[in-house]
C-alpha cells in the first residue's frame, strides 16, 4: 500500500506535487501553532485559548504560504534541494513570526502569549524542513544503482561530458583517463 502511494505521488505532475506540498504546510504550520502553545502553556490541549484566538490557527498559514511561495519552496526539487531551502524556510517563518507578532502586539484585546511566537519559530522551522527531507527520503530512497564508469579523453569535452553524467540516472563517472 505504501509503495503504491508513494509510485502515485511520484506520477503526478509538477503542478499536483506543489499543491499537496502547499495543503501539507498548512496543516504542518498550524500544527506547530498548536505545539507551541502547549509548550508555553504545558498542557497539551488548551481548548481555552483556541476558542477565543481560532483565527490565529487560520491566519498563520494565510500569512506564511505566500512567504514560501516568494522565497521559492514550492519551486526547489525535492530530489535535488539543498541548503537553499532551509535559508528559504528561515527567512520565510521569520517573517511570517514576525508579522504575526506585529499583528498580536496591535491587537491588545485578546490574550494570546507573545512568546508563543519565539517557539512557533523554532517549531516550524524544524517541522517544515524536517518535512522536506522526509519527503525526500521517502520518494527517493528506492534511486537505482548507478554504474560507475571511467572516461577516455580529457579538457573541455571530458569535464562537460562529466557534468552531464553526474546529473544522470544511469552512470556515474568515478575515474578520467586521459
Amino acid at each position: 500500500m505504501l509503495i503504491y502511494l508513494i509510485d502515485k505521488t511520484k506520477q503526478l505532475s509538477r503542478r499536483q506535487k506543489q499543491s499537496l506540498m502547499m495543503s501539507a504546510d498548512v496543516i504542518l504550520l498550524s500544527f506547530a501553532l498548536w505545539i507551541s502553545l502547549s509548550l508555553r502553556l504545558s498542557n497539551l490541549w488548551p481548548l481555552q485559548y483556541w476558542i477565543a484566538n481560532w483565527w490565529v490557527l487560520l491566519l498563520i498559514p494565510l500569512l506564511s504560504i505566500p512567504l514560501f511561495i516568494h522565497y521559492g519552496l514550492y519551486r526547489a526539487v525535492l530530489k535535488y534541494m539543498g541548503y537553499q531551502v532551509i535559508v528559504a524556510t528561515v527567512k520565510a517563518v521569520t517573517l511570517a513570526s514576525l508579522c504575526l507578532g506585529t499583528l498580536l502586539m496591535f491587537l491588545r484585546d485578546i490574550y494570546f502569549p507573545r512568546s508563543t511566537i519565539i517557539i512557533f519559530w523554532f517549531v516550524s522551522i524544524l517541522i517544515i524542513i524536517a518535512s522536506r527531507y522526509v519527503m525526500k527520503s521517502i520518494l527517493y530512497l528506492k534511486e537505482p544503482i548507478k554504474k560507475p564508469i571511467g572516461l577516455y579523453g580529457a579538457g573541455e569535452a571530458g569535464s562537460q561530458a562529466i557534468n552531464i553524467l553526474r546529473s544522470s540516472s544511469e552512470y556515474l563517472p568515478v575515474a578520467l583517463f586521459d
